[in-house]
């Protein structure tokens, strides 16, 4: 793969929200599933999506790996991962949970997220909770920790041939999302 393909790849890869940890660069999928055989499809396998997602979005309780964490509890994790113009945080709480808020963080993304884990079997880290927090207008959502370091971080230390391996799992997971239906509009999920 020549380095123009592979660097666009990664650029849509980025732009689209995808992120690739050490477990997926040191070949441990522990967090991705089998893809489909040949002749079937993850879309016939599972059940609609329901749309519109009612929010608040709450995964139930027996399916957490913990409790989860109050808003307080959220504001004040110390485990900063990410801050934009102060206005989008993305933080670790405890073990289990990255949360994603702020007031320009649209729940569309998560939605999309919730969309994509359930319609086809790309490694999207599960959506625990989505709301809107009245008093703040901030917006958040609860995700599942993935530890490792992101490829952005590692991809200036990979050798060509690590690159390429990489562009061609990607391409792996771009053409199970390609394999998702129509929904018969466009636009936002069932709107």
């Amino acid at each position: 793969m020549d380095r123009a393909r592979l660097i666009s790849l990664i650029t849509v890869c980025v732009l689209g929200g995808i992120v690739v940890q050490s477990s997926f660069l040191s070949e441990r999928f522990g967090w991705y599933k089998t893809y489909p055989t040949k002749g079937s499809s993850w879309s016939t396998r599972r059940k609609p999506f329901p749309h519109p997602l009612a929010l608040p979005y709450r995964t139930p309780a027996e399916r957490l790996p913990a409790p989860l964490p109050s808003i307080a509890e959220i504001t004040s994790s110390k485990q900063v991962i990410s801050a934009q113009r102060g206005q989008r945080f993305v933080v670790r709480v405890g073990e289990h949970y990255v949360v994603k808020y702020g007031r320009d963080i649209d729940l569309i993304e998560g939605e999309n997220m919730l969309f994509v884990r359930h319609s086809c079997n790309t490694g999207v880290p599960a959506i625990y909770a989505m709301f809107c927090d009245e008093e703040t207008n901030a917006n958040y959502f609860i995700m599942e920790y993935i530890p490792g370091e992101t490829l952005m971080l590692q991809w200036n230390d990979l050798d060509e041939p690590a690159k390429a391996n990489i562009a061609a799992k990607l391409r792996i997971d771009l053409d199970e999302l390609g394999r998702i239906p129509a929904q018969g509009y466009y636009g936002k999920l069932g709107r």
